[in-house]
């Protein structure tokens, strides 16, 4: 069994409030949990208007598959639309 790990920094560099980044964050959440069936969080700067740290993990039989999947969210937030830009990621795929 395999583990796999998505973190994404986000900057969200139209954003004015705390309101206005929950109104782009919780949409990109939603539709990463139900496109891809994945667990998804905000994990980090969660008081910085500017800035959100998206957490994405998953469980498969395969190191590839799990790889694939992440890479696959990983490009749907980076074509679907959003109004984020990714700062950074860090994939890690782990044998558990």
């Amino acid at each position: 069994m395999h583990s796999g790990i998505l973190r994404l920094w986000l900057d969200l560099p139209e954003n004015t409030s705390l309101k206005g980044k929950r109104q782009l964050v919780q949409p990109l959440i939603r539709q990463l949990r139900s496109r891809f069936n994945i667990s998804v969080a905000e994990v980090e700067e969660m008081d910085s208007w500017k800035t959100a740290v998206i957490g994405i993990s998953c469980i498969s039989n395969s190191a590839i598959v799990a790889d694939q999947l992440l890479n696959k969210a990983l490009a749907f937030v980076t074509d679907g639309g959003f109004d984020v830009v990714i700062r950074d990621f860090e994939i890690e795929i782990m044998a558990v």
